[in-house]
Protein backbone atom coordinates (compact mmCIF):
# COMPACT_ATOMS: atom_id res chain seq x y z
CA UNK A 1 0.00 0.00 0.00
CA UNK A 2 1.26 3.50 -0.85
CA UNK A 3 2.01 5.82 2.03
CA UNK A 4 3.18 9.38 2.54
CA UNK A 5 4.60 10.84 5.72
CA UNK A 6 6.42 13.83 7.13
CA UNK A 7 10.16 13.27 6.75
CA UNK A 8 11.26 15.99 9.19
CA UNK A 9 11.63 13.61 12.19
CA UNK A 10 14.03 11.49 10.12
CA UNK A 11 16.49 14.36 9.66
CA UNK A 12 19.59 14.29 11.89
CA UNK A 13 19.15 16.09 15.21
CA UNK A 14 21.99 18.54 14.52
CA UNK A 15 20.32 19.52 11.22
CA UNK A 16 16.94 20.02 12.89
CA UNK A 17 18.59 22.07 15.68
CA UNK A 18 19.82 24.59 13.08
CA UNK A 19 16.21 25.31 12.08
CA UNK A 20 14.18 25.84 15.28
CA UNK A 21 11.26 27.48 13.45
CA UNK A 22 10.93 24.48 11.13
CA UNK A 23 11.31 22.12 14.09
CA UNK A 24 8.43 23.84 15.87
CA UNK A 25 6.25 23.96 12.72
CA UNK A 26 6.70 20.24 12.02
CA UNK A 27 6.07 19.33 15.65
CA UNK A 28 2.79 21.25 15.57
CA UNK A 29 1.35 20.44 12.14
CA UNK A 30 -1.93 18.61 12.27
CA UNK A 31 -2.12 17.54 8.62
CA UNK A 32 0.28 16.92 5.77
CA UNK A 33 -1.09 20.09 4.16
CA UNK A 34 0.99 22.03 6.69
CA UNK A 35 4.14 20.03 5.89
CA UNK A 36 6.89 20.63 3.33
CA UNK A 37 9.05 17.56 3.96
CA UNK A 38 6.92 14.80 2.46
CA UNK A 39 8.26 11.32 1.71
CA UNK A 40 6.27 8.87 -0.45
CA UNK A 41 6.65 5.09 -0.25
CA UNK A 42 7.90 5.20 -3.89
CA UNK A 43 11.04 6.94 -2.58
CA UNK A 44 10.14 10.43 -3.77
CA UNK A 45 10.88 13.29 -1.40
CA UNK A 46 9.89 16.94 -1.55
CA UNK A 47 13.33 17.97 -2.79
CA UNK A 48 13.42 15.33 -5.56
CA UNK A 49 10.40 15.07 -7.90
CA UNK A 50 8.30 17.04 -5.44
CA UNK A 51 4.64 17.01 -4.53
CA UNK A 52 1.67 19.13 -5.48
CA UNK A 53 -0.88 20.28 -2.94
CA UNK A 54 -4.13 20.65 -4.90
CA UNK A 55 -5.16 23.77 -3.02
CA UNK A 56 -2.24 25.53 -4.73
CA UNK A 57 -3.52 24.71 -8.23
CA UNK A 58 -7.04 25.92 -9.11
CA UNK A 59 -7.52 23.37 -11.91
CA UNK A 60 -6.64 20.40 -9.70
CA UNK A 61 -8.60 21.80 -6.76
CA UNK A 62 -11.65 22.12 -9.01
CA UNK A 63 -11.34 18.46 -10.09
CA UNK A 64 -10.17 16.82 -6.86
CA UNK A 65 -10.93 19.29 -4.09
CA UNK A 66 -8.45 21.45 -2.18
CA UNK A 67 -7.15 18.79 0.18
CA UNK A 68 -5.28 16.35 -2.06
CA UNK A 69 -1.52 15.78 -2.15
CA UNK A 70 -0.07 14.35 -5.38
CA UNK A 71 3.34 12.65 -5.47
CA UNK A 72 5.45 13.93 -8.37
CA UNK A 73 7.35 10.63 -8.48
CA UNK A 74 4.61 8.03 -8.85
CA UNK A 75 1.48 10.17 -9.24
CA UNK A 76 -0.25 8.65 -6.20
CA UNK A 77 -2.93 10.86 -4.66
CA UNK A 78 -3.20 11.18 -0.88
CA UNK A 79 -5.57 12.76 1.61
CA UNK A 80 -3.92 15.24 3.97
CA UNK A 81 -3.95 12.66 6.75
CA UNK A 82 -1.76 10.41 4.59
CA UNK A 83 -4.29 7.93 3.22
CA UNK A 84 -3.93 6.92 -0.45
CA UNK A 85 -6.79 7.79 -2.80
CA UNK A 86 -7.71 5.20 -5.39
Amino acid sequence: MSTVRCGWPEQPADFRARYPDAERRHAEHATLGECDAWICSCGNEAHLDGFLLSGNDPDIARDLGPDVLTCGGCGQLYTLDGRPIG
